[in-house]
């Protein structure tokens, strides 16, 4: 259940600290394991503000598993090209309706 993470990734994400946003800079250690899915609650050495490791991220505040929501959004592109689909077609046959229409009442001049 427990992952490693690549610590030279995070950042402070305090705004008042002088290392907010800076990566790579060693001042983020990992404090402990919490949660069910055993995510890391990292500290910056810096100003000791302590923060979620998917702080910033989509699965910030998530009470899902990352599986979960990762599968979701496996799903979602397909939905969404579906409905683009869709609408596409929706489009095109009201377009071709109106052209009828219009043909019909430039008929009847």
């Amino acid at each position: 259940m427990y992952h490693e993470i690549e610590l030279s990734k995070y950042w402070c994400p305090r705004k008042d600290c002088k290392d907010y946003g800076k990566t790579g800079k060693g001042n983020i250690i990992i404090k402990e394991k919490y949660g069910k899915e055993g995510r890391y609650l990292l500290k910056c050495k810096t100003c000791k503000h302590c923060f979620s490791e998917t702080r910033g991220t989509a699965f910030f505040c998530l009470h899902a598993p990352k599986e979960e929501v990762l599968r979701f959004w496996r799903c979602f592109p397909k939905k969404e090209a579906f409905v683009v689909w869709l609408a596409q077609r929706i489009i095109a046959k009201a377009r071709s309706l109106a052209g009828l229409r219009l043909r019909g009442s430039i008929a009847e001049m």
